[in-house]
């Protein structure tokens, strides 16, 4: 399940039959997909409408491909990059790690292992979750975090929210998904939207 709507993907590869079948396999699965044979073009597109995961082609004939990875990041930060490579050289996925890359997929495109290695790395990003366990841990993390950065503790919370202590130690602790009244309280103590928890 998404958080909080469509994911946008974008993918650089200069084979025409490659681009088409990640796109037919990601659309199919709900993603909105981009696809660029140019790279130049693709990071053209970055810097004007963003993306949230990147697929590049560790062989680009026109450009380096660590490149295109570091200038995908530079123009979009919390991009996930997803390196493509048929038989990969490991100078190149090395590079490309270092690059920002975060995982890699090897071609020919297998649409399991494609959709696989996208939600592994959106699910680790807070951006996708399997179930109501994976999203009660998700939303125990973002309430935590954002009471850290408030620098309030749990008491301040629960006084201002009209909650006990226990209740929201039992929020932070993720044994249980929350309730939408609850974290409408919580980000009211806060002095947050309820948006704000989402926005990852």
């Amino acid at each position: 399940m998404p958080i909080p709507g469509p994911i946008r993907v974008l993918a650089i590869d200069d084979d025409e039959v490659v681009c088409r079948r990640i796109s037919g396999a990601l659309v199919t699965a709900g993603f909105d997909v981009v696809t660029f044979t140019d790279p130049t073009a693709g990071l053209a597109f970055v810097k004007e409408a963003g993306c949230d995961v990147a697929l590049v082609d560790l062989l680009l004939p026109e450009a380096d491909s660590s490149d295109v990875i570091a200038e995908v990041l530079r123009r979009a930060p919390r991009t996930i990059v997803v390196a493509l490579a048929a038989m990969p050289e490991p100078h190149r996925i090395i590079a490309a790690m270092r690059a920002g890359a975060c995982d890699l997929v090897e071609k020919p495109i297998q649409s399991p292992a494609l959709l696989h290695a996208i939600e592994r790395q959106l699910a680790r990003n807070g951006r996708l979750v399997a179930d109501e366990r994976a999203l009660a841990d998700w939303v125990a993390h973002r309430v935590r975090a954002l009471r850290q950065e408030a620098a309030l503790t749990q008491a301040q919370i629960a006084e201002r929210s009209g909650m006990s202590v226990a209740q929201l130690s039992s929020v932070e602790s993720g044994h249980s998904l929350p309730t939408l009244w609850t974290l409408a309280r919580v980000c009211d103590a806060l002095r947050i939207p309820l948006s704000r928890l989402f926005e990852q």
